[in-house]
């Protein structure tokens, strides 16, 4: 399995701009390969998002960034972010969405149920 963590600092002024780019990362539910996404404002951190994402294997994740992630991010959140830190980790989680929403509230993370998507 494999981990897509996500940390977004948003231009001041752009919270709701982000946020509603983020809600249509609905799309990515009918990826291949795709098991779930949360995410939130993180607590102590102002203009700071964290999303968590899982995939079932490298491929599934390489074609989404090959061939879905950039439309869908164009139609919405461009211009909103200011900085954004990636990183892609392996997984061996038994129950994949539960931990991941475990992961986030571990980061102090507000989850935002309309940027959540599941397969």
């Amino acid at each position: 399995m494999i981990l897509k963590k996500i940390v977004c600092t948003v231009k001041s002024g752009k919270e709701v701009v982000f946020s509603k780019g983020q809600e249509k990362w609905s799309a990515i539910a009918e990826c291949s390969g795709f098991i779930a996404q949360h995410g939130g404002w993180v607590k102590e951190r102002e203009n700071v998002a964290v999303i968590g994402a899982l995939w079932r294997n490298h491929k599934a994740y390489d074609d989404f960034m090959e061939n879905v992630h950039d439309s869908i991010y164009e139609q919405g959140q461009e211009g909103s972010i200011d900085e954004i830190e990636v990183r892609i980790e392996e997984c061996d989680w038994q129950d994949g969405e539960n931990t991941l929403k475990e992961w986030l509230m571990s980061q102090h993370v507000s989850l935002e149920k309309r940027w959540s998507v599941v397969k």
